[in-house]
């Protein structure tokens, strides 16, 4: 079988096996935050390491990612171009059972030819990179970022043979998504 090349950008049929691929890993990676997470500790204790609950968490912030990131890909506004986000920034967890509620937000930017003048949506404003919160990789002077909420809610999976289920809202105006999946 031909392998494609590694420049060459995935198709919607691959973004989509990829998403299954990560759906049925979220009731075994939930069902363990659910298990290891301590409410008493802090999500970040600040000692460069992070903690139990930012590893448990970090697992968790990577699926979510997945799961906006493929259905932006997929969606016109955003498909195609040369934009890209950060990882989910946790800023809250909820835990009622067999069930997480995550609030945070996310940043997202855009690059080269995209980002030439007014590259951010109408309703929303920039901000330069100095004013976020995370710790920046790279040199991106004079770069802006949009900042998004987020919020996900999840279940682990009520029987063997489902995933669990999880709804998220990104965004806010006119980039507002809300995804759900799994069940």
């Amino acid at each position: 079988m031909r392998r494609r090349p590694k420049w060459r950008k995935a198709s919607k049929r691959d973004l989509k096996k990829h998403l299954r691929r990560r759906e049925a890993a979220l009731d075994r990676w939930l069902r363990r935050f659910l298990a290891g997470y301590d409410p008493a500790r802090p999500l970040d204790n600040g000692e460069g390491d992070g903690g139990e609950n930012f590893r448990l968490l970090l697992r968790l912030r990577w699926l979510i990612f997945t799961f906006i990131h493929v259905r932006l890909e997929l969606t016109p506004w955003w498909g195609g171009r040369r934009r890209f986000l950060e990882h989910f920034d946790v800023d809250e967890v909820k835990i009622d059972g067999g069930s997480v509620e995550l609030v945070g937000d996310m940043v997202w930017w855009a690059e080269g030819s995209e980002a030439a003048g007014e590259w951010w949506p109408p309703d929303h404003e920039p901000h330069r990179t100095a004013v976020y919160k995370v710790k920046i990789r790279g040199d991106l002077d004079g770069g802006l970022w949009v900042v998004e909420p987020v919020r996900v809610r999840m279940s682990v999976a009520r029987a063997a043979w489902r995933n669990a289920a999880y709804e998220i809202e990104f965004g806010r105006g006119s980039t507002y998504l809300k995804i759900k999946g799994g069940r």
